[in-house]
Parts: structure tokens; sequence; C-alpha cells
């Protein structure tokens, strides 16, 4: 509570706090109250919740549907936007980058429900070294973050960066973390939206 005290009259860059990544449908229900709590504490501030994309099982979902989990959390929380994250070019053994077919698929759900909704879509753009999974342990070129945040635009949707923090594992807030190292991505970046 003293911790939030100290936030609550911060200067405009903070936007407010992060919540959960990928929470699955069946959560839905305490994540509200938390959301709820917290802008009783600190009006004019966001939570911050990032949602899953159409890969994950579909025990995630509800009833096993995508949109349906889409739907139901631009409808049930009261925030201004929708976000995911999907991280569409993969390396195969050969050494050649793919994009997943499903990625188009999950952007055009989440893109096409907010703008029913009259929300933002938000999409994390994959901008660092994936350390965790060896199959994809490469550092994305300027084109390959172009291409996401172009593909991210052109279906409306925010495109975000995803950053490293300093235990060097993927974190999905920006706002919250610090950057360990800076990639040529990101020193690239201003000239992705050029």
């Amino acid at each position: 509570m003293a911790l939030l005290n100290v936030y609550k009259d911060s200067p405009p860059a903070y936007c407010g706090n992060y919540l959960a990544d990928e929470p699955t449908g069946d959560t839905f229900d305490s994540l509200q109250s938390a959301v709820t709590y917290f802008r009783e504490l600190m009006p004019g501030r966001e939570m911050y919740v990032n949602l899953f994309p159409n890969i994950a099982p579909p025990t995630a979902f509800i009833n096993g549907s995508y949109e349906a989990y889409i739907r139901a959390f631009l409808t049930d929380f009261p925030l201004s936007y929708v976000s995911q994250d999907f991280y569409p070019i993969d390396i195969d053994a050969r050494g050649r980058k793919n994009v997943s077919e499903q990625y188009y698929a999950s952007l055009s759900v989440m893109c096409r429900a907010a703008r029913d909704a009259g929300k933002e879509a938000w999409m994390y753009i994959y901008t660092m070294r994936d350390t965790v999974n060896a199959v994809k342990d490469y550092e994305p070129t300027l084109a390959d973050v172009r291409f996401e945040a172009n593909t991210a635009r052109r279906s409306d949707a925010i495109p975000s960066l995803t950053t490293a923090s300093t235990a060097r594992r993927p974190t999905r807030n920006p706002t919250a973390s610090v950057c360990s190292r800076i990639t040529n991505a990101h020193l690239s970046l201003k000239s992705v939206h050029r």
C-alpha cells in the first residue's frame, strides 16, 4: 500500500502496474477484482494484462474458443486495450526463417474484437535474442522487427516492444523493465516508424 502511495502522484510516465501475463480464461474473475481494487487506489492509471495468442492450449481459453477468450476480456475488464504477444518468426533446422500461419489469424481475431469493442489492440513484437528456447536462439534483425511492426500496424494493432530484464529473461512489460543490453534492433527502432 505504501508503494502505491509513492507512485500515485508520480509523473505521467508512470502508466500503471503489471498484473498478469497470459492468464487463462478461468482466472478472469479474480483478475477483474484486482483491476477494480487497483483503480480505486490509483484512479487514472492502468493495470497491464497480456493475453495468450491463439497457439496456447484450448484449455487456456473460454470453452476452448480463442475468440470467446479475447471478447470476454474486452467485455469484462475495465481496460482500454487488449494485448497479446506472438513471436511469429521461427528458425528451422536448416537455419531458415519461417513465419507461423497462426500469427495472422491470432492478430486478426484480436484486432477485429478490439475494433468491435471500441478499444485498442496492442501486439508485442519480438526484438531481442530468445535465451529460453534454444531452437529460436537468434537476434532479430531490423527486417524482422519491421515485418512484425508493419504487420501489427496494418492490422490496426499498436506495435509494442519486448525488452530484456536484468535477469536476461523476456518480459512483456517494457514500462517496468530495465534493459540489460541493447540489441542492434533496439538501436534501429526509430527507423521502423519512418
